[in-house]
């Protein structure tokens, strides 16, 4: 990732963050319509050629089709086009007086389903060329601005970035070595305890997994715009614009469905190649800070997938240090005082920093 920042006189366009968000996000779902169609015009042509093949089974038709729904539907469509698949499957098997039945049954509808998911996608790629056509007719209601620094910078890209992102690598080798032999290693001799850290670590690969197939909700943008309203990343003239946005549902919608087709390919997720905008800004002690100027797509984007960590981590790191402080508090009696502040560290102030999530009572984003 590069940081971008303004050091000679040039002419660029001004777009204001709101209109450049939903800018992106209708150019994300035109460029998913063509790739969409893409896909099924190649495999289309396969699929109905060893559909309509009878040198192949019926049986291997049947799984052949079933495996082309898998690679070409959502997690949605496929949980509704493929339920009750393989136990009708199993019986199918097992009477052989119906299974030639039930499975000419199946290769019909997902022949059906196939054909009718390749229709759709010419459809939608029309309305995206359509869609693409009127945009670029329109006129350009953006104004130009001129940017002239008053004087010529002191730190030029190649010294901030070396300065911001050339940071001491942390060893991890060294770092592992002392999570699983020293930190934990007093825990040996319990068979409860010894165990925490891989758990720790299991549980928090199962949660990545998990991360990957869970929809992005309405719920979940507005607590993503809520954190970024309520820290310093913003600039008040992008917290006012992001404001008005979360107050608009259908807006809110788009996010979360743009966030949807983003993490469905987060593989073939990067920086823009142009680099990042970096904005400085003083703080109250005279001291200059760096910001990310992200697009608001990308903004929420990432804030999201960092909340939704940051519930995971504050949640796991918890249970450790309750394991790591269950031998503070199993040496002192549980009415004394050292006990009473054992129970505060674990409940009031480890992992205090980071933010419990959505408040049952209300949609409020908070702070433990």
């Amino acid at each position: 990732m590069s940081l971008v920042t303004q050091t000679t006189n040039t002419t660029s366009v001004f777009i204001p963050p709101d209109r450049e968000a939903l800018s992106l996000m209708t150019k994300l779902k035109l460029d998913r319509f063509k790739l969409r169609k893409k896909k099924f015009d190649e495999e289309h042509i396969e699929i109905m050629k060893q559909n309509n093949d009878s040198a192949i089974s019926l049986y291997d038709k049947v799984y052949m089709l079933k495996k082309s729904v898998e690679r070409l539907f959502d997690e949605a469509s496929k949980e509704r086009y493929l339920k009750n698949f393989d136990p009708l499957l199993t019986i199918a098997k097992v009477n052989t007086s119906t299974s030639n039945n039930v499975l000419e049954n199946f290769r019909q509808q997902f022949t059906k389903v196939i054909v009718g998911g390749k229709k759709r996608s010419e459809y939608n790629y029309l309305f995206g060329l359509i869609m693409s056509q009127w945009l670029s007719e329109q006129k350009n209601e953006y104004t130009t601005v001129e940017m002239k620094p008053t004087s010529k910078s002191l730190l030029t890209n190649e010294h901030l970035e070396k300065i911001i992102f050339n940071r001491p690598q942390l060893d991890l080798d060294r770092w592992r070595h002392f999570l699983q032999n020293k930190l934990f290693s007093f825990f040996d001799k319990d068979a409860k305890l010894k165990d925490a850290f891989e758990k720790f670590k299991n549980s928090t690969e199962q949660y990545g997994k998990l991360l990957l197939k869970e929809k992005v909700s309405y719920n979940d943008i507005r607590q993503a715009i809520d954190s970024l309203i309520s820290n310093d990343s913003l600039d008040e003239y992008r917290k006012r614009l992001l404001t008005k946005m979360r107050l608009d549902e259908n807006t809110v919608n788009e996010f979360a469905s743009s966030l949807n087709l983003l993490i469905s390919d987060l593989t073939d997720w990067n920086w823009p190649i142009n680099g990042v905008r970096g904005i400085f800004r003083r703080n109250l002690v005279g001291k200059y800070r760096c910001f990310y100027e992200e697009d608001f797509l990308t903004a929420i984007f990432l804030e999201h997938l960092g909340l939704k960590w940051s519930y995971h981590f504050k949640l796991e790191l918890k249970k450790l240090f309750r394991v790591l402080n269950k031998k503070s508090r199993d040496n002192c009696s549980s009415r004394s005082i050292q006990y009473e502040r054992c129970l505060i560290q674990e409940d009031e102030y480890w992992m205090a920093s980071l933010p419990d999530g959505l408040n049952n009572n209300s949609d409020a984003f908070y702070y433990a």
